[in-house]
């Protein structure tokens, strides 16, 4: 399997993650962008990584980007990713977490694991909708509270797009009830993880239901999940989500109790309030944000979701079973 995903990989100039971490003390933010049939919205999505490039090399981190592209004969998204991206792996599978799970994959296969608490990775989609900005406040929150395992940019719209947000609305509602995961916008392309926690991960999903079981997995392993605001865009292109990938992210927060002993808890998890703690980095220039948050539900809510959770549950498998035998 390493072998398979190496001879798919593609290495602009010289880089070398191994070689970046071995011959600086600097941390490493890996950016994981999944492209099919983007070739301005990837263009425009590097060019705008690459401005921040020098703001965060201030801060002591290396960005590092890395392309998933699922070619295509009938445009040049792989040719742009070629001569932009750091690293560019070609897709043969379908699916923005089979995307991921590739870059993963080829994580695991040139990093040592004892490097990875100096590793963090960002995934963004290359439709060029999320602001960039806010990535060194989010790297900052993971330098400064090591509770937090991922960041998660939650959509400010500049559009009306009211038809994609009452779905959200209810996609969040359902993740909150079911999972027991409590965001303000769960569903969110742009988010930054601890790379020893992702890599720890073995995703199950298939396309869209990525952003969902990331949630549900960092949850299940203890670690809280804070959210920064961040613009999102008209998007560049073609949309490729439709209305029906709702109902598969839907049924996926159902599965996903059912496999997660995948995740194994090292720590149990708490809602307490974040105290910055003191981490051995050099200082940031930038200033740790104050308008992030995380959310805690009460006790009688708690209570209530776990209640429905069962009772949801229940009524799923015994339909199954119903379903089942009918046939």
């Amino acid at each position: 399997m390493m072998k398979s995903i190496l001879e798919r990989v593609y290495v602009r100039g010289h880089t070398n993650l191994l070689d970046i971490l071995t011959s600086t003390s600097s941390d490493l933010l890996i950016m994981i962008i999944p492209a099919y049939r983007e070739p301005l919205g990837l263009k425009l999505t590097l060019a705008e990584l690459k401005k921040l490039r020098e703001r965060l090399r201030r801060d002591n981190v290396e960005v590092i980007s890395i392309c998933v592209v699922r070619p295509s004969n009938d445009d040049d998204t792989l040719k742009i990713a070629k001569e932009l991206c750091d690293i560019t792996i070609v897709q043969r599978s379908k699916g923005k977490a089979a995307a991921v799970r590739d870059a993963i994959l080829y994580l695991h296969s040139v990093l040592p694991s004892r490097f990875a608490k100096r590793v963090y990775v960002g995934l963004v989609d290359a439709d060029f909708t999320y602001d960039l900005s806010p990535l060194p406040a989010m790297v900052n929150i993971l330098r400064c509270h090591p509770r937090v395992g991922m960041v998660i940019g939650r959509r400010v719209y500049t559009h009306n797009e009211h038809i994609w947000e009452f779905g959200n609305r209810i996609l969040r509602l359902a993740h909150s009830l079911i999972d027991g995961v409590h965001l303000s916008d769960p569903l969110s392309g742009l988010r930054l993880i601890r790379g020893e926690v992702l890599m720890r991960l073995d995703i199950k999903a298939r396309h869209f239901e990525l952003e969902v079981e990331l949630n549900y997995a960092i949850k299940q392993l203890g670690y809280l999940i804070a959210e920064v605001p961040t613009k999102y865009r008209l998007r560049v292109g073609e949309k490729k989500l439709r209305i029906y990938h709702a109902l598969h992210i839907l049924r996926h927060m159902f599965v996903l109790p059912l496999i997660k002993s995948s995740y194994k808890t090292e720590k149990k998890p708490t809602h307490a309030k974040l105290k910055p703690a003191v981490v051995p980095v050099p200082v940031p220039t930038v200033a740790p944000p104050t308008d992030y948050e995380v959310r805690t539900p009460s006790v009688w809510r708690r209570i209530g979701n776990s209640v429905l959770k069962h009772v949801t549950m229940t009524w799923f498998c015994a339909n199954l079973m119903l379903r089942s035998s009918i046939r």
